[in-house]
């Protein structure tokens, strides 16, 4: 199976999801508002889709990860973003209050993929993280 790395956790997320009896879909202009009980945003939406209009000012249950950085995605910071969201889960420190910001770490490897590094001490690391979707 194709794996995306980075966005495994996001897949652990599904199947955990789908163990519990729930299912996530991606959000299309053929579904049905009245089948969903909450909506999670991946970054701020590009409000250029009906859509996703319809999904923000929706009375359902919204929640935002913000993985992104302001200089690649600016919307996703904008203050006045964040009125759309129920809760907001976010890396930046700065905005974490545990009301509507709450912290959350960047997703990245799963377990199988980090038991297998070594463990003896280094005096120099360095590591370059790239990723491009």
């Amino acid at each position: 199976m194709f794996r995306w790395g980075f966005y495994d956790a996001f897949y652990e997320f599904s199947l955990q999801v789908k163990r519990r009896g729930h299912k996530i879909e991606i959000l299309d202009e053929k579904n049905e508002f009245k089948d969903y009980d909450a909506f999670i945003f991946i970054n701020f939406p590009k409000r250029n889709k009906n859509i996703v209009n319809k999904a923000l000012n929706s009375n359902k249950l919204k929640y935002l990860i913000n993985l992104e950085c302001p200089t690649i995605y600016p919307e996703t910071w904008d203050n006045i973003n964040y009125k759309f969201f129920n809760k907001v889960f976010t890396w930046a420190d700065n905005l974490i209050d545990n009301k509507h910001f709450y912290k959350i770490n960047c997703p990245s490897y799963s377990d199988k993929k980090i038991t297998n590094l070594p463990n003896e001490p280094k005096e120099k690391f360095c590591i370059t993280i790239q990723v491009s979707c």
